[in-house]
């Protein structure tokens, strides 16, 4: 008796798609930065600083291949015998290869923060009759995924509330935050949160 064919070969896959490159940051505004002095103290300044910086948008990821062709299957065998032929069925073709996956979405930048005076680790300034004014905060980045933070905005920051060493804010001081920024957007994912503001994060 005669064989059948062989089942054709599935198609390939399509190429996946490539992703969405991340949005930047947004660059931070600061009036005075206190780091890796033992002692400080200021007296009688104004201090100004101008917003934070909006952030970039993240990529769109990019769509993926379509999926390769399907083969045909082969012929079926042939087999005679005294002038009698006997053909097997020929093999079933095979399926569409399936398209490849998208690439994902890139997040967007977080906000870039605004601070009047940025005070690093282990530092404790005396600070006296001082106006310190911060900008606001920059807008977090769109994406289609998800979105970025909006910057933060506060007159006097600590880097580190937790190592001891606090700012000590006496008298005739005035201190005036920005608007904390707004989250980025988004179209089908997750927006940004806004960001926070306040004289002091202390």
């Amino acid at each position: 008796t005669a064989g059948g064919g062989s089942g054709g070969g599935g198609g390939e896959g399509g190429v996946r798609g490539t992703r969405g490159f991340a949005g930047a940051g947004g660059g931070a505004s600061i009036g005075l930065w206190l780091n890796d002095v033992s002692t400080a103290e200021l007296r009688n300044n104004t201090i100004e600083t101008a917003n934070g910086g909006t952030a970039g948008a993240g990529g769109r990821g990019g769509y993926g291949g379509d999926g390769g062709s399907r083969a045909s299957g082969s012929a079926g065998g042939e087999n005679c015998v005294l002038g009698l032929c006997d053909r097997g069925g020929s093999g079933a073709r095979g399926g569409h290869g399936g398209d490849g996956g998208r690439g994902g979405h890139g997040g967007g930048g977080a906000g870039g923060p605004a601070f009047g005076m940025f005070v690093g680790a282990n530092i404790a300034p005396l600070l006296f009759d001082n106006t310190i004014t911060a900008g606001n905060g920059g807008a977090g980045g769109f994406s289609y995924g998800n979105a970025g933070a909006g910057g933060d905005s506060f007159a006097i920051f600590d880097a580190d509330i937790a190592d001891g060493a606090t700012p000590e804010l006496n008298s005739g001081n005035v201190l005036i935050p920005g608007n904390a920024g707004s989250g980025g957007s988004t179209s089908g994912g997750t927006a940004g949160g806004s960001g926070w503001s306040g004289a002091t994060n202390f």
